[in-house]
């Protein structure tokens, strides 16, 4: 049965302690994001991973967007060619963009994008959130909704059949911007937008101009 915690009204502290140590058992999270409420579970966690997919009803060939705590933890999981472009957007995060990488090295890739070479990192703008990321290390993190449904940023919004999936729900009340991350990826000197979102594409232009000339 899955426990509803009132995030706000909770010893932060021992609030991340204890979701660190169910996400360590295999448990799914359920906690607001900067963009709407997520569905979490350790990436490294085969069965957990795949109570994501069976929760949301989600097709196996979509994959999850993996959540990281800063930059450098993202750039590990890049291959070397694109590593350089991944540090040039730093400014664009913590924040609302997802970028496709081609992933190299990464042990539990075939968890979470079983049918892709790629990964789709983010660090997101949510204190709370990236605290439990230097804690938990990276997250496979979807919307907490049925696929296809609406994404939910109200705790209310949110399905009982995904709360019964989770060992944790988070009521941070409505929380987030509402509006999903922009997903881009990341092609040889250029990043090309999947889709649209909190992040312009002229934002994402003038990071990699910036990013360059403070390479020089």
């Amino acid at each position: 049965m899955v426990e509803i915690i009132r995030l706000h009204e909770a010893d932060q502290a021992a609030l991340l302690e204890k979701c660190e140590t169910a996400l360590a058992a295999g448990g799914l999270l359920i906690l607001p994001t900067d963009t709407v409420y997520g569905l979490a579970a350790r990436v490294d966690i085969a069965g957990a991973v795949e109570a994501v997919f069976a929760a949301k009803g989600r097709e196996e060939a979509k994959s999850l967007v993996v959540m990281v705590a800063g930059m450098e933890e993202a750039v590990q999981l890049a291959g070397p060619t694109q590593r350089e472009l991944l540090k040039r957007l730093a400014s664009l995060w913590p924040g609302p963009l997802t970028l496709v990488i081609e992933a190299e090295g990464v042990p539990w890739k075939e968890n979470v994008a079983p049918a892709s070479g790629s990964l789709g990192i983010r660090v997101p703008d949510s204190p709370f959130l990236l605290r439990l990321l230097r804690m938990s290390g990276p997250l496979a993190v979807t919307s907490a909704n049925a696929a296809g449904g609406p994404e939910p940023v109200a705790f209310a919004d949110i399905g009982a059949h995904l709360l019964e999936a989770a060992a944790i729900a988070l009521d941070g009340g409505e929380s987030g911007s509402g509006i999903p991350s922009t997903v881009a990826e990341i092609r040889e000197e250029a990043v090309s937008i999947l889709r649209r979102g909190g992040i312009t594409e002229d934002e994402l232009n003038q990071a990699l101009t910036a990013g360059k000339e403070g390479e020089l």
